[in-house]
Protein backbone atom coordinates (compact mmCIF):
# COMPACT_ATOMS: atom_id res chain seq x y z
CA UNK A 1 0.00 0.00 0.00
CA UNK A 2 2.67 2.48 1.21
CA UNK A 3 4.65 2.03 -2.12
CA UNK A 4 1.53 2.67 -4.31
CA UNK A 5 1.27 5.80 -2.54
CA UNK A 6 5.02 7.08 -3.06
CA UNK A 7 4.45 6.08 -6.55
CA UNK A 8 1.50 8.42 -6.64
CA UNK A 9 3.32 11.06 -4.69
CA UNK A 10 6.59 10.61 -7.07
CA UNK A 11 4.17 11.19 -10.34
CA UNK A 12 1.88 13.76 -8.52
CA UNK A 13 4.74 15.77 -7.22
CA UNK A 14 6.09 18.22 -10.05
CA UNK A 15 2.07 18.35 -11.19
CA UNK A 16 1.69 20.27 -7.85
CA UNK A 17 5.38 22.36 -8.40
CA UNK A 18 4.00 23.44 -11.72
CA UNK A 19 0.61 24.53 -10.20
CA UNK A 20 2.37 26.25 -7.20
CA UNK A 21 5.10 27.58 -9.28
CA UNK A 22 1.88 29.19 -11.58
CA UNK A 23 -0.25 30.41 -8.91
CA UNK A 24 3.30 31.92 -7.63
CA UNK A 25 3.83 33.80 -10.79
CA UNK A 26 0.09 34.89 -11.12
CA UNK A 27 0.46 36.39 -7.43
CA UNK A 28 3.79 38.17 -7.98
CA UNK A 29 2.44 39.94 -11.70
CA UNK A 30 -0.86 40.99 -9.86
CA UNK A 31 1.14 42.41 -7.24
CA UNK A 32 3.38 44.00 -9.51
CA UNK A 33 1.01 46.04 -11.41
Amino acid sequence: MSKITEQIETIIQPVLDELNFELVDIEFTKEGR
